[in-house]
C-alpha cells in the first residue's frame, strides 16, 4: 500500500464520513458479506494511484472556482 493510496482513501472516507447515516447502513450490509467488502477495497487499492490523482484534480477545479468567486 503506497502513500497516494492511503491519502486517496482518507479523503474517500471523510467524504462518505459527511454522509454517515448512509455510510453506516452500507457497511452494515457489506460488513454481512465480509468476503464482498474485501474484494472490492482490494480493486480500490489496485485503482489507488489513478483515484488520487483525479480526486487531487478535481479538489484543485473546486478550490480555484472558489477563490475566483471570492476575488471576483
Amino acid at each position: 500500500m503506497n502513500v497516494s493510496t492511503l491519502h486517496y482513501r482518507a479523503e474517500r472516507d471523510s467524504v462518505l464520513l459527511a454522509s454517515g447515516c448512509y455510510r453506516a447502513e452500507r457497511d452494515d450490509i457489506l460488513l454481512a458479506s465480509g468476503c464482498y467488502r474485501a474484494e472490492r477495497d482490494d480493486i480500490l487499492l489496485a485503482s489507488g494511484c489513478y483515484r488520487a490523482e483525479r480526486d487531487s484534480v478535481l479538489l484543485s477545479s473546486i478550490l480555484l472556482s472558489s477563490i475566483l468567486l471570492a476575488s471576483g
